[in-house]
């Protein structure tokens, strides 16, 4: 059985993941619909960073690294997590993204782009 207080970080973990992939179908679905101006320029650079995210994500060695990192911080606080799973994770919350973009008719603004 796992220790509560592991219990409770993977519950915190996940509720801060779901609010953020919530958060993102938000600002997606407002920018579609504002007019041209500084609100919206606010926001297409919030998509800009999120799609430079799943961007990264995709490129086999920044996940790499991306995993290493979270592996790091849960074994800091001796939580044990398959690096599977992490990366599963990861891979969900890319396909989010892009699953986003493509229901809101958001470009993908790194077209082009190194």
């Amino acid at each position: 059985m796992i220790p509560t207080s592991e219990l409770q970080i993977f519950i915190w973990a996940a509720g801060a993941l779901l609010a953020a992939l919530v958060l993102a179908l938000v600002v997606h679905i407002v920018y579609r619909g504002l007019p041209a101006g500084k609100a919206k320029d606010g926001l297409q650079t919030i998509i800009y960073e999120m799609d430079r995210h799943a961007d990264d994500m995709e490129n086999h060695e920044k996940r790499a690294a991306a995993i290493q990192a979270v592996m790091d911080i849960l074994g800091w606080r001796r939580i044990i997590v398959p690096k599977v799973l992490v990366g599963w994770l990861i891979d969900a919350e890319v396909a989010t993204i892009r699953k986003i973009q493509q229901a809101t008719d958001t470009p993908d603004l790194h077209k082009g782009e190194n």
